[in-house]
């Protein structure tokens, strides 16, 4: 038989304030103790990332980095890979466009701030309808 899923799951939870200072020691240590285990594997996992970026790259991949005029110490899975995302980019992949721009360090803002005070702003509305109502 499954748990059945609803609201009254909230009542079996108890803030950390309500508990013994004993029990919110143990909470928090093994929150820690987490925390430590999945930094671990994240940088491991960028390790193993590292490594097979390294690795030369395949037979196939070697001739078409070398058309590129990649030497043959630098032909590696990282050049193949960013040569595959060339080719998707000239595809017209808007991701893969917007990666390329990124690698690069050449990607547009992502946030843009603008701040102006109230009156400023209601300035601007009022110009942009009177604009539209002027044009159409």
């Amino acid at each position: 038989m499954s748990k059945k899923r609803g609201g009254n799951n909230n009542q079996n939870l108890i803030p950390l304030n309500k508990r013994t200072k004993g029990k919110q020691r143990e909470i928090a240590s093994k929150g820690g103790k987490a925390s430590v285990e999945a930094r671990r594997k994240k940088k491991a996992a960028k390790e193993y990332l590292q490594m097979i970026d390294e690795l030369p790259a395949s037979p196939a991949d070697q001739t078409k980095l070398a058309d590129f005029g990649i030497p043959a110490d630098d032909r590696t899975q990282e050049a193949a890979a960013y040569v595959g995302l060339n080719n998707r980019r000239r595809q017209g992949c808007p991701v893969a466009h917007r990666l390329w721009l990124e690698i690069k360090g050449e990607a547009p803002a992502q946030k843009v701030d603008v701040t102006m005070s109230n009156q400023e702003a209601r300035q601007e509305v009022k110009e942009m309808l009177d604009a539209l109502k002027d044009g159409g």
